[in-house]
């Protein structure tokens, strides 16, 4: 059946028909649900329910425009709820899971670099330093709730990948010196009535990135074997340190 599918398929009226839709507008109105729904706990597991889990990762792919991946990850974090997170799965079994692939593409964009669309420059390092402080808003907001927490606590690299972005983020820091940022496309931040720099992006980072750590090491201390978490990442144990004694000794003007 799928050879026979494949072979009757018109790609041409497939390919004509994608051009034709407007994806941004499509996307703008599914935000524009997603906040109507959030009003009321019952109709947001609903509007979720109804979420196709493969299409909510669609909207996270490095193809997708970056002020597109933005507003997806603004819709994921509504999905945080008291016993699920991302898209409900009709079939139970089915649903950690799909979590644990959500939190899998939620770490990408710690590092990802999503493409530019065609015949546009390539995008800032402000414009990814939004995206990267986006994603540690999901990972806040999964922190207010004890499943989204256990969550991360029991992810197999979630705490090293936020760990080796720590450390990442802490050593730009010593590289980049606050200026008056680039204009960025689509993007949402603002500090005191003006887009924040490459250094304020910097710092909101890092300071969430420890924010999170230390809730997820506090809280679920007991079950969580550090050590082997770390290990997950090649030098993560070492990083940890690094970056960890970095911020404790840090000077309070530059953080």
């Amino acid at each position: 059946q799928h050879v026979s599918f494949s072979a009757t398929f018109d790609h041409k009226a497939q390919d004509d028909m994608a051009a034709k839709v407007d994806v941004d507008e499509v996307v703008e109105f599914l935000h524009f649900i997603n906040q109507s729904a959030a009003l009321s706990s019952e109709r947001l597991e609903t509007f979720w329910q109804h979420i196709h889990f493969k299409g909510s990762l669609l909207m996270l792919n490095k193809v997708q425009p970056l002020p597109r991946i933005i507003q997806a990850l603004q819709i994921l974090s509504t999905s945080i709820l008291d016993v699920t997170f991302g898209a409900i799965s009709s079939d139970a079994s089915q649903q950690g899971q799909q979590e644990q692939t959500t939190v899998d593409r939620l770490a990408t964009w710690l590092f990802e670099t999503p493409r530019a669309p065609k015949g546009e420059h390539s995008y800032t390092d402000e414009e990814l330093a939004e995206l990267r402080m986006e994603t540690m808003n999901v990972f806040k907001k999964m922190c207010l709730t004890d499943h989204g927490g256990q969550l991360l606590a029991k992810h197999r690299f979630a705490i090293a990948k936020l760990v080796k972005f720590l450390h990442g983020q802490v050593g730009k820091l010593y590289r980049i010196r606050p200026h008056t940022c680039r204009h960025r496309r689509g993007s949402s931040s603002e500090v005191d009535g003006q887009q924040p720099t490459l250094h304020d992006l910097t710092i909101a980072t890092i300071n969430t990135t420890v924010r999170v750590l230390h809730h997820i090491l506090r809280t679920f201390d007991e079950s969580i074997d550090l050590t082997s978490k770390l290990e997950v990442e090649r030098g993560g144990y070492h990083a940890f340190l690094i970056s960890m004694s970095r911020v404790a000794f840090s000077e309070q003007l530059v953080f």
